[in-house]
């Protein structure tokens, strides 16, 4: 697992965990909570996330609770 402020623009996550529960209520209540996929589109200081179907502007500091693991995409065979 990683911080979600180490992440990279275009990486795929899954979040794993939040590390203050003050800040996790209020995160939840913006659609970011465990399990939940993010895609990161663009960082570092603010991190813009896409969360379902919105964008997402984080600090780092926040960013820097909330662990995640990446998702590996599958590579599509073509023939």
């Amino acid at each position: 697992m990683v911080s979600l402020a180490d992440c990279a623009a275009g990486v795929r996550v899954l979040v794993r965990h939040i590390l203050d529960e003050s800040y996790g209520v209020r995160l939840r209540e913006l659609g970011i909570g465990e399990g939940m996929e993010l895609r990161v589109l663009r960082g570092p200081d603010p991190l813009l996330l896409h969360v379902r179907e919105s964008r997402l502007a984080l600090g780092r500091e926040l960013a820097r609770r909330i662990w995640v693991e990446p998702i590996q995409l599958e590579e599509v065979v073509r023939p």
